[in-house]
């Protein structure tokens, strides 16, 4: 799906959905956002598809892609202020609001996310955020590619399955919301207070406010510094972040 997305982004607008959304929101959505195609991986959720029916919208199945030398990438450059995203909003004081987002104002973003954790080449970030979110697509997918380095992409995040991909898979970081970090915290003590081997260098949190002492109790745990960073969709993620 982080394949599809890229792909996508870069030769058409993209409208990513909530997946576990009911029939009659998914199909407001794809109404309210103009939709002409519908892209799903290999078993998508039957009430995207009834939707798509109902509307007579195409749908593209994900198929893996070839591995061969002789695969056309030359795709060209996206125009910087074309659109690549229409995200929608929580909803917290209305219906949804829905923003467009640019290219420009995607990598702006990104570019300050790789700043402020100083992302190179050697990091590799657990994107345990969903893409459907502005969280997981700018922080824990951009903003590393960004920089040269790579992505782990969690099917489930779980806290029993990140602790194990943590110590598997050696990610140098990690951006979620509070409660989810705050969940490895439980893992961890349910496993005894016994922190798994790993090389994180630094957890983020944004998206929600964190408490001081899940702040607090993480940095004991993990031994890393624990950043916490504001952000709005309409912003494209970030809009300020504490360093230390």
């Amino acid at each position: 799906m982080a394949t599809g997305l890229l792909a996508a982004m870069a030769t058409a607008v993209v409208a990513p959905l909530l997946p576990t959304a009911p029939l009659g929101t998914l199909l407001d959505d794809l109404r309210r956002l103009r939709v002409t195609h519908v892209l799903v991986e290999a078993d998508p959720p039957p009430a995207l598809l009834e939707a798509a029916c109902q509307l007579g919208l195409p749908v593209m199945r994900l198929q893996t892609m070839p591995r061969s030398s002789g695969f056309p990438m030359d795709w060209g450059v996206p125009d910087p202020h074309a659109l690549a995203l229409l995200l929608q909003t929580s909803g917290t004081t209305s219906r949804p609001k829905v923003v467009p987002l640019s290219h420009a104002n995607l990598l702006a973003s990104a570019h300050s996310v790789a700043a402020v954790l100083a992302l190179g080449p050697e990091d590799r970030s657990l994107a345990a955020m969903p893409l459907f979110h502005i969280h997981g697509i700018v922080a824990s997918l951009l903003a590393p590619l960004l920089a040269g380095g790579s992505v782990i992409c969690c099917r489930r995040n779980d806290p029993a399955t990140l602790l194990d991909t943590i110590t598997r898979l050696q990610p140098t970081w990690l951006s979620a919301v509070p409660t989810l970090l705050q969940s490895l915290l439980t893992e961890v003590d349910r496993d005894g207070g016994q922190v798994p081997p790993h090389q994180l260098r630094v957890l983020r949190s944004s998206s929600s406010p964190m408490p001081p002492v899940v702040q607090q109790r993480l940095e004991a745990c993990f031994g890393v510094p624990v950043l916490e960073a504001y952000g709005m969709t309409e912003a494209a993620h970030q809009i300020c972040s504490n360093r230390d």
